[in-house]
């Protein structure tokens, strides 16, 4: 899928805050996208991007933020599967810190972990952390909320996240034929088959 697009996103050179995005169905971007116009409109200057696309250097950055989902047995999402490789070249400013929050459902045995491989990675890197990993569960927004309080606390801003997820998109069919069976045993099941609309001429 495409990555959705961010309003008033800085370039990753002149940014003072980078987040970058692990992501496999897109969620993590709608939380990305909170977190980035809640730092823009506190004043900061912020880049957001896929982990992916991660630059060599950040030299303007002072904090790098990164949020990531997990796919499968612990592995990276499409939106992050080149990180860790790109990683390696990676010139980060003597100042630059970093936070990551995981995504997951804790009923899977390898919940966040590439959240913990990425801070380790990092960490080996020579970045200072600047809080520990922290997860959010079933895309809690309260979870989501409270680590935002406790990055707007090392920032020196109250930083308030209200995100509210963006309903799936839909798509109208149309009722093409219904066939119904076991009517006459009070069983009744009905198939249906649909269609897509005709498109206006």
């Amino acid at each position: 899928r495409r990555q959705p697009r961010i309003a008033n996103n800085s370039r990753h050179s002149h940014a003072d805050t980078v987040i970058l995005v692990g992501s496999e169905g897109n969620s993590t971007w709608g939380f990305a996208d909170t977190l980035h116009q809640a730092l823009t409109a506190q004043g900061f200057l912020v880049h957001t991007g896929a982990m992916n696309e991660h630059a060599a250097n950040y030299p303007s950055a002072k904090r790098l933020l990164l949020l990531t989902s997990t796919y499968g047995d612990g592995a990276a999402p499409a939106s992050a599967n080149r990180f860790l490789a790109r990683l390696a070249h990676f010139k980060p400013p003597a100042d630059l810190s970093f936070a990551v929050l995981g995504f997951g459902d804790r009923s899977f045995s390898d919940y966040c972990r590439f959240a913990d491989v990425t801070a380790a990675a990092l960490s080996e890197a020579g970045l200072a952390q600047l809080l520990p990993v922290a997860t959010v569960d079933r895309q809690s927004a309260q979870a989501f909320a409270r680590w935002g309080q406790a990055l707007g606390a090392k920032l020196g801003n109250p930083l308030a996240l209200e995100h509210v997820a963006a309903p799936p998109r839909t798509q109208s069919l149309v009722l093409a034929a219904r066939t119904d069976f076991g009517i006459e045993v009070q069983a009744p099941i009905a198939v249906l088959r649909f269609e897509l609309p005709e498109a206006p001429q």
